[in-house]
């Protein structure tokens, strides 16, 4: 932190060794962005994904839909795109539906 920086403000899901070390080495208040929950500890500012699609599905539902698939963009996951399609999915199962493998494209 060359800089003297009062702050910092992560931008990432998954932070690597180096990074991780580099934050220890400073006194600086950290805030995690684009996650509801931090794994590494530091406060977090975001969207919780799984309850927002759990929602989406269950408004689905509410409106009568009981054939329900998910296009996921989990090829390459990250927190975020597993936590949205997961979400989904146990909104459904909840509700006593099936959602098959064959439903969720990823």
């Amino acid at each position: 932190m060359e800089y003297g920086v009062a702050g910092l403000l992560l931008v990432a899901g998954e932070l690597s060794p180096e990074t991780l070390e580099l934050i220890s080495s400073t006194s600086a208040p950290v805030v995690a962005t684009y996650m509801h929950e931090s794994s590494y500890g530091f406060p977090a500012v975001g969207i919780d994904n799984a309850a927002a699609t759990a929602r989406l599905a269950n408004h689905l539902i509410a409106i009568g839909h009981r054939n329900i698939a998910i296009i996921a963009n989990t090829v390459t996951p990250n927190a975020r795109s597993v936590a949205r399609r997961d979400g989904a999915i146990r909104a459904i199962q909840l509700a006593g539906l099936s959602i098959g493998p064959e439903r969720v494209i990823e």
